[in-house]
């Protein structure tokens, strides 16, 4: 699932925190609303070094749990 379709299935333009893993390291973070109704999935540089992902690169993402309602 891309971040643009977070909105239809969470029924949000607001912030959406979730936990799962990210190349099989743990991780939770929140999609950010963008104003466009997209969103994006911000990756901490230590979980991204910790993954050997770089900013703007590709990960897999699986959400295990929605934090917020």
């Amino acid at each position: 699932m891309s971040p643009a379709g977070v909105r239809g299935i969470s029924g949000t333009r607001g912030p959406v925190r979730i936990r799962g893993p990210v190349d099989g390291h743990p991780f939770s973070s929140s999609f950010m609303a963008r104003g466009d109704g997209t969103h994006r999935l911000p990756v901490e540089a230590g979980v991204r070094q910790t993954i050997g992902g770089r900013e703007g690169g590709t990960v897999t993402v699986r959400l295990t749990q929605r934090l917020s309602p």
